[in-house]
């Protein structure tokens, strides 16, 4: 991990609810853990079945757009898969943004 990143997330304040991460809480598990229904650190809804959805939803943008890329090189060629995949992500960053952070 970078020094950087690690000094910053040893940094953090003890009442942030990212202070509970650990330094391996990263891709799905971080997806995982923020959005799991019995404890989430993010949100979404107080409906179990909607919130969980939302974890998976999460998790699985993740497992399947990031993580390939980020170990191996995924030849996308075509505009509009791009395109596709970023309005995909832009939708999550707008969900992203109706949760509330519950201190754990």
């Amino acid at each position: 991990m970078n020094q950087n990143i690690k000094l910053q997330l040893n940094q953090r304040p003890l009442d942030c609810p990212l202070a509970k991460l650990k330094e391996t809480d990263i891709g799905v598990n971080l997806m995982m853990k923020a959005f799991t229904p019995d404890k989430p650190i993010l949100k979404y809804s107080d409906v179990k079945g909607e919130q969980e959805a939302l974890m998976f939803l999460f998790t699985g943008f993740i497992g399947v757009f990031k993580n390939p890329q980020s170990h191996r090189f995924i030849d996308i060629r075509d505009p509009a898969v791009a395109f596709e995949v970023l309005n995909f992500a832009n939708q999550l960053c707008r969900i992203l943004e109706q949760t509330k952070t519950i201190n754990p």
